[in-house]
């Protein structure tokens, strides 16, 4: 759904019928300005009046313009930007107890050794400084990269940190660890979390998930689901992820049946970028069965859905965001030109 359609669901909601043309290419920055602002006052106000919170009015107010302003960045290939990033990425952990090829975390050192990549730990300090910055504009914070996140033992209040900006929260994790309280990852409000477990077998699984435990993952994954009964919550949505390679697409159908077996969500089974170049043993193929499969749909879960964030607690920060008209964020960046009219990447 485009964003104008979205916002005009309100039918009598004037300004949503100019935002096509405010966030055309052609438009001076600070006309784009001066639009952005009266569209966050009205957005503010109908908000308000429908939920009756300030704070939250604020919030959705940002959100949404700061959304308007990327699409106008987007369509005329600015390289200086005033708006801010619509998705965040954040790593809470650089280190990974696997090895698994292809990875900067591989058993391989001849590979390993093409990167750079120290293994630490994200402070929450840093996270919630990152946070201030950028979580009053943003939709959504996927909670992974390259490390491990539950690896960092604060990952529930980086989750719980997140949900006070109303992000959606999402991680992928591969489990193969002591999992200390899957309560607290429930408790958390985390919204989606994906589970890489790639073999119902374990000779079969630590192929690729080197140095993984299988028996550990899947008492981890049975901790949440038991936890994600006793606290009534829908969420996180668990994604039993199943990669597909040579040595492992026999097992698929064993691993969806335990899937089932345990009450995930869903099961996702996915083609692998090829790891040749780091182990020429490990072969992707692609499954007839590639896509995600319903297991157990949301609806059968008993309860209404994420716990909200307790907003209130940001209040200083998101008001500050609020108050900073879109006329000033433009003064503070360098002017640049648009570039000529030509194809753009939708994902950026």
């Amino acid at each position: 759904m485009r964003f104008s359609d979205l916002l005009r669901r309100e039918p009598k909601w004037a300004v949503t019928d100019r935002l096509d043309t405010a966030v055309a290419p052609g438009i001076s920055k600070g006309d784009c300005a001066q639009f952005l602002d009266a569209f966050q006052a009205e957005a503010y106000e109908r908000i308000s009046s429908r939920y009756h919170d300030p704070t939250h009015a604020m919030l959705l107010a940002l959100k949404l313009t700061n959304l308007a302003a990327g699409r106008y960045h987007q369509r005329s290939r600015h390289s200086t930007l005033f708006s801010h990033p619509v998705l965040l990425m954040v790593d809470p952990a650089n280190a990974c107890q696997l090895g698994c090829p292809g990875c900067v975390h591989t058993t391989n050192d001849s590979y390993a050794a093409q990167f750079d990549w120290p293994r630490k730990t994200l402070p929450i300090e840093t996270y919630e400084g990152f946070l201030d910055r950028f979580g009053p504009f943003a939709f959504s914070v996927a909670l992974y990269n390259y490390g491990e996140p539950l690896l960092n033992k604060r990952f529930a209040e980086i989750v719980r940190r997140s949900r006070q900006y109303l992000l959606h929260t999402l991680t992928s994790t591969n489990l193969s660890m002591p999992l200390d309280s899957a309560e607290a990852i429930v408790e958390s409000g985390l919204d989606y979390m994906v589970l890489s477990i790639d073999g119902a077998t374990q000779p079969v699984y630590e192929r690729y998930r080197r140095g993984g435990n299988l028996r550990l993952v899947l008492e981890n994954l049975r901790k949440l689901v038991a936890a994600k009964k006793a606290l009534r919550s829908a969420t996180p949505c668990l994604t039993w992820q199943f990669l597909t390679f040579e040595h492992n697409h026999h097992e698929l159908g064993e691993a969806r049946r335990m899937a089932a077996e345990i009450g995930v969500n869903q099961f996702h089974v996915a083609t692998p970028f090829g790891v040749e170049a780091d182990d020429p043993s490990i072969r992707p193929v692609r499954s007839p069965d590639e896509g995600m499969h319903v297991v157990r749909s949301e609806q059968q879960q008993e309860s209404n859905g994420s716990r909200p964030g307790r907003i209130s607690e940001q209040a200083g920060a998101i008001e500050k965001a609020f108050r900073m008209s879109w006329q000033m964020r433009v003064e503070e960046v360098a002017s640049d030109s648009a570039a000529p009219p030509a194809p753009t990447c939708d994902w950026l």
